[in-house]
This record gives C-alpha cells, sequence and structure tokens, in this order.
C-alpha cells in the first residue's frame, strides 16, 4: 500500500564497499508480513534495473535486504500498527 511507503535516498554519504570507495548503495525494505522469497526476488531485480540504468550503478556494488517486521514493532500516530491498522 503506497500510503505507507516511505523512501529515502541519502546522497553524498561515505561508503566503502568491496574495500573501495568508489559508488555503492545500500537499499533496506521494511514491510510488514510481506517479505517472501518470490517478492524479495522480484523486488530485487527492479531495484538493481532501476540502480544501474538510472543511476549508474553496478548491481555489485550494494545490497538490498529485507525486513520483515511485526505489526507491534512498527509505531504509528502514537501507537503501533497493530492498533492502527
Amino acid at each position: 500500500m503506497d500510503k505507507y511507503m516511505i523512501v529515502k535516498v541519502q546522497d553524498e554519504c561515505v561508503l566503502s564497499f568491496a574495500g573501495t570507495f568508489d559508488p555503492a548503495y545500500i537499499v533496506n525494505i521494511y514491510s510488514i508480513g510481506k517479505i517472501n522469497p518470490q517478492m524479495n526476488n522480484n523486488t530485487s531485480a527492479e531495484f538493481s534495473k532501476f540502480l544501474t540504468e538510472e543511476m549508474g550503478l553496478p548491481s555489485d556494488r550494494g545490497y538490498i535486504a529485507f525486513h520483515d517486521m511485526k505489526e507491534s514493532d512498527i509505531g504509528y500516530k502514537g501507537a503501533t500498527f497493530e492498533t492502527v491498522s
């Protein structure tokens, strides 16, 4: 649901990856109950394609990490998603 999606892009930070300071990336994807192997593969492919084609970052210059969160672990509107959603 895009309503709850947040994207953060942090440019010009110092990141050492594979022993060099060449341009690199770290993508962290947090989801509540939507993480699964098939979706992770599809999402990884789409992000890799975007990062390569649009940002000029080779797919071997970063990691994409998937984090499956429990509703009770995400705060929103002074409560957690367990009670808000």
